[in-house]
């Protein structure tokens, strides 16, 4: 019976197993009490990275509080990574401190994401540190300005949005330009430096920094007549027509935006127009250069310039036509006003801006051309968009609106701003006279050369000597 034997031998194989499983489970319930299961699970970590100067000391802000500092290396490279940190957006600030002239860089913010149980790592090209030997010169003085950045940077120095200065730091990340104020106007300007290495990225531009130029010394003698200022006045002739240099007549371009640019009467106030349709203004800087960004949006342009002081303007440029042939999209962007003349200090104006198309919300952002940069979401409503601005200092300011939407689609224009000293409108007081003088003259001929009005004139005035005989006999008291 050998099929017996083995169906026996199996069942009682069968029944000796799950007896030692139940006797090991019987074992194990009365001698183990707790299990435990250990998982490495990964940290939320935040690294920041960089450049600036060397040696610099940087601090690290994570939402306002301070989440540590390091040092940068002889090259200005710098990295460290903050572990523990909480998932989710949070606003990272960075500066870098020079500990020997206790001079620091401006801070830099920027919103982060940080993904959990992830290293999220986040690079910051630090603006330079900038400084000024003065913030007041006479016209025709100079202007230092110095500062430390990444070593062997390539410096460019922006003087009111449209007047560059190059240079280049040392080994050591030193850096000096002078900028001499022969042709500027008298007024406040502005200043900041952006700063690229040797694989073309670009710093974060500092922060604007401010300075005056005011009226020199009168140089002549007593009762000589003072020199004339260097903004152009009405009564001074007539304003040239300025000039585009860029683009050429037909040209065609597939990327947007461009910059337009030209020359000029130094200190005047440009309108650039597309055929009929005022697109822009700008300053001519007192180099009798000007520049204005133009987003390119339809297929042809025809564009042509003048040049501003107050309400006299010069003739137009001949016209340029353009062409395009790259993408379009719906969002438009235009202001109410482009040019504003004639404000004072403190005194309050209103920037129309027209937003259209595209896809709403939109991120608005104005730079006025001092040291003020507005941001705005704007939702697209019927209410359109006003935005009010004074100027405390005297100057010639250049602003820029950029609009973003949804889909990452952009529009810039640019705005000038001359803001003046109550009363510095002496043009307007030979005019106002010689209108006035000119209707007395033209009246006095009307009545020498019309007889009803000389005969009305004299009925009128022996009238009046009738009425009051006794005047001719009064004995003055």
């Amino acid at each position: 019976m050998p099929s017996l034997k083995k169906l026996l031998f199996f069942v009682s194989a069968s029944v000796f197993f799950l007896l030692l499983v139940f006797a090991v489970r019987s074992y194990a319930l009365d001698h183990i009490d707790n299990v435990t299961v250990t998982l490495d699970v990964p940290d939320t970590v935040l690294r920041i990275t960089g450049d600036t100067f060397p040696n610099a000391f940087i601090t690290v802000l994570v939402d306002g509080a301070v989440a540590g500092t390091m040092s940068a290396n002889g090259a200005g490279a710098f990295d460290k990574s903050f572990t523990s940190q909480t998932p989710g957006v949070h606003s990272i600030k960075v500066y870098a401190k020079h500990l020997p002239s206790n001079t620091t860089t401006d801070t830099v913010s920027q919103n982060v994401s940080l993904q959990a149980q992830a290293e999220t790592a986040v690079d910051f090209f630090l603006p330079s540190i900038i400084e000024l030997n003065t913030t007041k010169v006479s016209l025709g003085e100079t202007v230092i300005f110095s500062g430390l950045t990444i070593p062997n940077g390539n410096i460019t120095l922006v003087v009111d949005n449209n007047l560059n200065f190059n240079s280049a730091a040392n080994s050591s990340g030193k850096w000096n330009i002078e900028v001499g104020t022969k042709g500027f106007y008298i007024g406040t300007h502005s200043a900041f430096v952006v700063v690229h290495n040797g694989l073309g990225e670009q710093s974060k531009p500092s922060q604007k920094r401010l300075f005056s130029v005011t009226e020199p010394a009168p140089a002549v003698g007593p009762g000589e007549p003072s020199p004339p200022t260097s903004q152009p006045s009405p009564e001074e002739g007539e304003i040239s027509v300025p000039i585009i240099d860029f683009p050429r007549n037909n040209q065609r371009f597939d990327e947007s935006p461009i910059t337009i640019s030209g020359t000029g009467d130094p200190n005047t106030q440009v309108e650039l127009y597309d055929g009929d349709r005022l697109i822009g203004s700008a300053f001519v800087n007192p180099r009798g250069e000007w520049r204005i960004i133009l987003d390119l949006n339809k297929d042809r342009y025809d564009l042509k310039i003048r040049s501003c002081v107050e309400e006299l303007c010069s003739d137009f440029s001949g016209t340029i036509t353009i062409f395009y042939d790259g993408p379009l999209d719906k969002l438009r962007l235009e202001l109410g006003q482009y040019r504003y003349y004639g404000i004072w200090p403190e005194e309050v104006i209103e920037l129309d801006i027209d937003v259209a198309g595209g896809e709403a919300p939109y991120e608005v952002v104005v730079d006025w051309g001092d040291d003020e940069v507005e941001r705005i979401t704007y939702l697209g409503d019927d209410n359109g968009l006003v935005l009010s601005k004074s100027y405390k200092d005297t100057g010639h300011y250049g602003g820029i609106v950029t609009v973003r939407d949804q889909k990452g689609s952009t529009r810039t224009v640019n705005f000038s701003v001359d803001v003046r000293e109550r009363g510095s409108l002496t043009w307007a007081i030979p005019l106002a006279i010689g209108i006035v003088g000119g209707a007395i003259i033209s009246t006095a001929a009307f009545i020498i050369h019309n007889k009803s009005a000389r005969s009305a004139l004299l009925a009128i005035f022996f009238a009046r000597r009738r009425k009051n005989p006794q005047d001719e006999n009064q004995d003055p008291q």
